[in-house]
């Protein structure tokens, strides 16, 4: 038996049109036997990945299992040679029987699993080819499908009992807002405002994710930044010679404000975890927070928190240098179509924050699809 993720590219990948690429055995299980295929092609369009098309969520899955036609680059070229576009990674995981039930919420074989051998692959050819736009895949930041074929290929039969596909993601989707009420704020910024440096780096950390470590660094980055420009407005003569942030904001924060952020336990303690999880980054490679590794869904969580602390410590600040605030965040709402339990019809209603709407899909991540598929 088969099941057959593919796994949407959030990154453009063009593939030689000469090039010859055998499939990979992938690492072995237990329980399953891997097989990586070369980036092809799916039937998405771009208009569908934007979100312009107005597919049903079914068709949205029809799309990524479907392969489509090859698309010549009219830009691109490799080695001098013409190029096709690819979006999509299969991977076969083949098995005796793969847990199929309904009432055991089956994962089987684990979305997880497939994400990291994705991965691997991805760094991999990111180590080869140097490629600085390869980055990490998520199932919370891309489409992906698992579909239960037979040993010949085809879909396994109907069974009320079991699913025959399942597909998810959480597709972020990004957009500029802009309403009468930001608009008219914008105009009544002071001349020559420029948007404030570490609230810029907060953004720039968001829209980085879900690489964990570049974000992480840049949000230590907002906090670091954010402490040396209040010691200096409030006079600290030693800011310049001191070069330990968690000093800075303790210390010689005290000093000059009476205040410490050692002060407010929570804080504290949310500083210290982004201080870890920066440290071990930049000094080791790999991104932890309580001696575990951080996964993105968890550096975002940090990422958050890390709001306040930029908030307190421009509290610091007298009134005239504080940056400006936004006094409202609008809500967007997305339409979501899907074929499968509940309501046929979902709007979702989230936050901006860091330039994309945070919840997307159902709150349990996957949306399982009984036995429907487009025509």
């Amino acid at each position: 038996m088969i099941a057959r993720f593919r796994i949407i590219f959030p990154f453009p990948v063009h593939v030689a049109i000469s090039a010859q690429l055998p499939a990979w055995r992938g690492p072995p299980f237990d329980k399953y036997t891997a097989i990586v295929y070369p980036p092809s092609k799916s039937a998405l369009l771009a208009e569908d990945v934007l979100h312009e098309n107005d597919n049903t969520w079914a068709k949205l899955v029809e799309k990524i299992m479907t392969s489509g036609p090859a698309i010549l680059s009219k830009k691109y070229k490799i080695d001098g040679e013409p190029c096709v576009l690819a979006d999509v990674l299969q991977i076969d995981f083949i098995a005796s029987e793969f847990e199929r039930r309904h009432e055991q919420n089956a994962d089987d074989p684990p979305v997880g699993l497939a994400f990291w051998i994705a991965n691997d692959v991805i760094a991999r050819l990111r180590t080869v080819s140097g490629a600085a736009l390869a980055r990490v895949v998520d199932p919370g930041r891309t489409f992906w499908t698992c579909e239960y074929l037979d040993d010949e290929g085809v879909r396994v039969c109907e069974d009320k009992t079991k699913y025959r596909w399942r597909g998810g993601g959480q597709q972020p989707f990004g957009t500029v807002p802009i309403t009468s009420y930001l608009w008219d704020a914008a105009a009544q910024l002071p001349e020559n405002t420029r948007i404030d440096k570490s609230e810029a780096l907060l953004l720039d950390a968001y829209n980085l994710l879900p690489e964990t470590g570049p974000a992480i660094v840049l949000a230590y980055s907002a906090i670091e930044t954010k402490t040396v420009e209040v010691l200096k407005v409030l006079g600290s003569r030693l800011v310049d010679r001191v070069q330990n942030i968690p000093k800075c904001i303790d210390v010689l924060m005290r000093e000059v404000s009476g205040k410490s952020l050692k002060d407010e336990d929570t804080l504290w303690q949310v500083f210290q975890y982004l201080r870890e999880a920066r440290h071990s980054f930049v000094h080791e490679g790999e991104v932890r927070c309580g001696n575990q590794p951080l996964r993105s869904d968890g550096t975002r969580r940090l990422i958050d928190a890390t709001r306040p602390i930029l908030a307190w410590l421009n509290e610091r600040l007298p009134l005239e240098r504080r940056p400006p605030q936004r006094t409202r965040i609008p809500n967007l709402s997305v339409d979501l179509f899907f074929i499968g339990k509940g309501d046929p019809k979902i709007s979702i209603e989230a936050k901006v924050l860091g330039g994309e709407v945070v919840q997307t899909f159902p709150a349990d991540d996957t949306i399982d699809i009984d036995n429907e598929r487009s025509d």
